[in-house]
């Protein structure tokens, strides 16, 4: 089996994180299963557990597909939003105005509301 260098540097990346336990702790800041990222790349969820521990070297095409899954889920930890320490969350109140109020500010009268 021949592989291209990118290949080659997955392959490099998926034993180095294996080792090192980032995979697991990604995976699980990513919220998904071992059973879910075994079945897109091709492989069981023991298989993933094995990996994960560096208890079996990852090789083959699936673990460049491994690697690229992990990478994705990186990324889109990396952009998800989550609030800051001591910031709250805002709230949207709905304001309801009598319909002469309404009517008036529609028409230009009055206070204006936006």
């Amino acid at each position: 089996m021949s592989f291209s260098t990118s290949h080659l540097v997955d392959l490099t990346h998926a034993v180095r994180i294996g080792r090192d336990g980032s995979a697991k702790l990604l995976r699980n800041q990513a919220g998904v299963s071992a059973a879910a990222v075994g079945s897109a790349c091709g492989v069981t969820a023991s298989t993933i557990s094995r990996w994960e521990n560096g208890r079996r070297r990852p090789t083959g095409p699936q673990a460049v597909a491994w690697v690229r899954l992990l990478r994705r889920l990186e990324r889109a930890e990396a952009n998800r939003w989550t609030p800051s320490a001591g910031v709250k969350p805002f709230r949207v109140v709905a304001v309801t105005l009598p319909l002469a109020d309404a009517m008036s500010n529609a028409s230009g009268r009055g206070n204006r509301v936006c």
